[in-house]
Parts: C-alpha cells; structure tokens; sequence
C-alpha cells in the first residue's frame, strides 16, 4: 500500500492543493486508501495498469472537485 501511495504522492500533494483545505493531502490520502481497499479490480484486465492507473487519478480528481466545492460553499 506504502509503494501504491508514493507512487501517487506528487499526483495527490497537486490536487491536495486545489482542494482549497487545509488537511487536504491527509483527506486525499485516507480516501485514496479507502477507495484502494474496495477497487474493483475484476473490472480489468490485470494487465492494464496504465487503465488502472487513469482511473484512479479520475477518482482522486472528482473527489478533489467535491473537496473544493464543499470548500467553496462554506465560505460562502
């Protein structure tokens, strides 16, 4: 998991940042954990792991766009 995430590091510090939160790359990170746990993986082919991995950043992208939309709104 520790490799999964160093691996992913510099994509989650990025979106972290457009958050607009504080603990944004802790928030980032536990839900990129959580989410790694309950991966679909029979979804695809073991082989695709540039598939795998453009879905995944898709994921950490939406969430980082609910992130700040939440964000958004409290400051509202």
């Amino acid at each position: 998991m520790s490799e999964l995430i160093e691996n992913f590091d510099l994509f989650l510090k990025a979106n972290a940042k457009k958050t607009g939160r504080e603990d944004g790359y802790n928030e980032l990170v536990n839900f990129f954990i959580d989410f790694i746990r309950q991966f679909p993986l029979e979804n695809f082919d073991p082989d695709s792991n540039i598939k795998i991995s453009f879905y995944l950043k898709t994921v950490v992208r939406n969430k980082t766009y609910e992130y700040s939309q939440e964000q958004r709104c409290v400051k509202i």
